[in-house]
């Protein structure tokens, strides 16, 4: 065997080697040297991800319910795909695809799931938006927050024991739901990829909204779906007109 061929086979050796080495790993990481933190100059993970095709599951097309006609923003579309993402994570579904198809659909997969039934239960729910009085409070964006809606209280807010047992949980006063508004609208801010919301409120509405900024001002409101924040402003001044 000549010096040529004796160099080729090192290296097709060398790359099944490494190959192999990939196709066992789930992550590969690189370490830098020259980082005294010890974050690795490259990292990835190459689990293998089984698709529909080979471990089952659910595929899904979900299609806005809208009068023949309606037209429906891109910006829209794309919020109301990341809020059901966001909906099936909470489920502890896991390797989720999920994306906008056209002008009004959206395609889901759902690979390895035992119990498609609840999976499409939760994305046809009405997604429940609460403007919540959280006082001095100002919950981060993403957490999730106990409310008295759910219970029907009007009472102020109370303690209930955490799920873990450790800390007691506060439930903060739900002032208004979705069932006020006229119009909404959801977008993501494009630095940031938080939700600002625009709505106009009912005659009832704009009551409860008004007297109750007037009456809190500096005080923070709290906006959950799902029980989920998704804004905590503060209030500023009194919001009378209904609309914001």
């Amino acid at each position: 065997m000549n010096r040529k061929n004796t160099n080729w086979l090192i290296t097709i050796i060398a790359l099944l080697a490494v190959s192999i080495w990939v196709d066992f790993s789930r992550q590969i990481s690189i370490p830098n040297p020259f980082d005294v933190y010890g974050d690795p100059l490259f990292s990835r993970n190459v689990e293998t991800k089984l698709g529909l095709d080979l471990r089952g599951g659910l595929q899904t097309l979900l299609e806005a319910d809208l009068p023949e006609g309606s037209t429906i923003a891109s910006g829209d579309l794309e919020t109301t795909r990341q809020i059901l993402e966001k909906r099936a994570n909470a489920l502890g579904v896991s390797e989720i695809q999920m994306q906008t198809a056209g002008d009004r659909r959206i395609v889901a997969e759902f690979p390895g799931i035992s119990k498609p039934e609840d999976v499409v239960a939760s994305l046809q729910q009405t997604g429940l938006l609460e403007f919540v009085d959280t006082g001095d409070f100002r919950p981060e964006e993403g957490s999730i927050i106990q409310t008295d809606y759910a219970a029907g209280s009007a009472s102020a807010p109370t303690a209930t024991p955490a799920p873990d047992g450790s800390q007691p949980q506060a439930v903060y006063h739900t002032i208004m739901t979705g069932k006020e508004l006229v119009t909404i609208g959801i977008s993501t801010a494009s630095i940031s990829g938080n939700y600002n919301i625009d709505f106009t409120l009912t005659t009832e509405g704009a009551k409860i909204f008004g007297d109750h900024t007037a009456a809190n001002i500096n005080k923070v409101l709290t906006i959950t779906l799902d029980k989920q924040v998704i804004s905590a402003p503060s209030i500023n001044g009194a919001i009378t007109s209904g609309q914001l």
